[in-house]
């Protein structure tokens, strides 16, 4: 979490919690923000991927952008398996 933010959860009036009232809630919210990272980071991958391959097929030194896709790829994997663990955890209701 960032310096000053809080780890309340806002809830807009009228809206309506999931069965299982603010617990569900709290755990769905959390499988969709894992969700969201491992989508984010396949985009950052993919287009790590492309830069990759264009600045190598342009003639310049690939170093640098190999080890930020090494970089990119390990932190994919991480929110992989942060959202196996949330969605078992979802599971356990």
């Amino acid at each position: 979490m960032r310096a000053g933010r809080s780890a309340a959860v806002h809830v807009r009036e009228g809206s309506a919690l999931p069965a299982g009232g603010t617990r569900a809630f709290m755990h769905e919210d959390t499988v969709e923000q894992a969700r969201r990272q491992v989508a984010e980071s396949e985009r950052r991958v993919a287009a790590q991927k492309r830069l990759t391959a264009d600045l190598e097929r342009d003639g310049h030194d690939t170093v640098a952008a190999r080890r930020l896709l090494a970089v990119f790829e390990a932190v994919l994997t991480s929110h992989r398996e942060h959202l196996k663990l949330k969605e078992a955890e979802a599971s356990w209701g």
